[in-house]
């Protein structure tokens, strides 16, 4: 939940510095967002089911992000924000 957390935020503000012209900080708070990608892909046990399921999604965040390095898509990074926000609030509720 954490890391869904923590991807959220770092979305929210790369989107913000994109708004107001802050090409550094949108450029940290994307790779704040992968490695918060990668934190959740290493989370992530076994092969079948739930496992590659997970791996899926969290495959396609990567790309999302990775494709707004050159050109930034701030509606899809909205989107998958409020997802990992969802998934994150999800989560908590299950402890």
């Amino acid at each position: 939940a954490v890391c869904c957390e923590q991807l959220a935020a770092a979305l929210g503000t790369a989107i913000h510095a994109d708004r107001i012209g802050d090409n550094l900080l949108r450029s940290r708070s994307l790779a704040r967002a992968l490695a918060a990608i990668t934190a959740l892909e290493l989370g992530v046990a076994g092969d079948g089911g739930v496992a590659a399921s997970l791996r899926t999604v969290y495959g396609a965040a990567r790309r999302a992000v990775l494709d707004s390095v050159p050109r930034f898509d701030a509606e899809r990074l909205a989107q998958l924000r409020d997802d990992f926000s969802e998934i994150g609030r999800a989560l908590q509720a299950a402890r």
